[in-house]
């Protein structure tokens, strides 16, 4: 399952979901990442969901007339439900003195795991 923070819900046609002509329209990231994933063959290995985040990061640099900061992508995340875990990737900032065009400064952590202990409850 793909999710993001596009609203997809706030574009429906009828009572579908947008199709993929309207949702490249509306948010080309969110496109960029069903298109991404649609084109893997077999099952999509940890590695190539974490290659496709990277096509999805938003990377909107600094408006030149304001004071506004660039956009970014905050986090990715990989949740794997049946083992009670998560990876995440953290934004942490930009290296100073790279260039912001290209977007070569950008500084994300590496994934970081973290798993539920076992409750050993029923529920």
């Amino acid at each position: 399952m793909l999710t993001t923070n596009f609203s997809l819900h706030r574009h429906l046609e009828g009572k579908n979901l947008p199709s993929a002509e309207h949702a490249k329209a509306i948010c080309d990231r969110y496109s960029a990442l069903a298109e991404r994933v649609a084109k893997q063959t077999g099952k999509l290995t940890s590695d190539a969901i974490k290659a496709v985040h990277q096509v999805a990061a938003c990377t909107e640099p600094a408006s030149p007339e304001s004071e506004r900061p660039p956009t970014r992508t905050h986090w990715h995340a990989l949740y794997y439900p049946e083992l009670r875990k998560l990876e995440v990737s953290f934004y942490l900032g930009e290296k100073s003195g790279e260039s912001q065009v290209d977007n070569l400064g950008i500084r994300r952590s590496d994934y970081l795991e973290f798993t539920l202990a076992d409750g050993g409850g029923d529920n």
